[in-house]
């Protein structure tokens, strides 16, 4: 049986129908919500890899020119280096001293050991300088300890 019902007199226990209609402004706000929500973290995702690929790109940029620096720094000193090695070898004490000795026979002198205690003092730190003839005997040495040793020996 269906009862008319008026407004205000609904008996106590019963509730009336809940309405599930929604207000224009509420279903936007809704659906802007919903789309910050999946938009702002792929945004955040594509910034980040980005910026992370940018950083990565700069990281190596950096480390070759520092490497390239190393580089250039190591090829100096070397080229210092064989340059230093060439003038004692290229020097006229030692090419006397080369050529007037019996081949084999260990070079001595005071005066060529002060010549070459001389050039080693100016052209760098050296942890030995040696001068071995085209056999490998070590001719020339700035301590005297290993004249007559085989390079070999040292190389050893």
């Amino acid at each position: 049986m269906l009862k008319a019902i008026r407004p205000g007199s609904l008996p106590l226990d019963e509730t009336p129908p809940v309405t599930t209609t929604r207000t224009v402004a509420q279903r936007v706000a809704l659906r802007v919500a919903l789309i910050f929500a999946i938009v702002v973290p792929v945004f955040g995702f594509i910034a980040f890899r980005g910026a992370r690929a940018v950083a990565l790109k700069e990281i190596v940029r950096s480390q070759h020119y520092a490497t390239a620096a190393a580089m250039a720094t190591v090829d100096r000193m070397l080229a210092d280096a064989a340059q230093d090695i060439q003038l004692i070898a290229e020097d006229g004490a030692t090419e006397q001293r080369m050529e007037n000795q019996p081949s084999g026979h260990p070079a001595g002198g005071l005066w060529y050991q002060k010549e070459l205690d001389q050039m080693v003092a100016l052209s760098g730190p050296w942890q030995h300088v040696i001068i071995a003839d085209l056999s490998g005997t070590i001719v020339i040495s700035e301590d005297g300890k290993r004249l007559g040793q085989s390079v070999l020996d040292e190389a050893g």
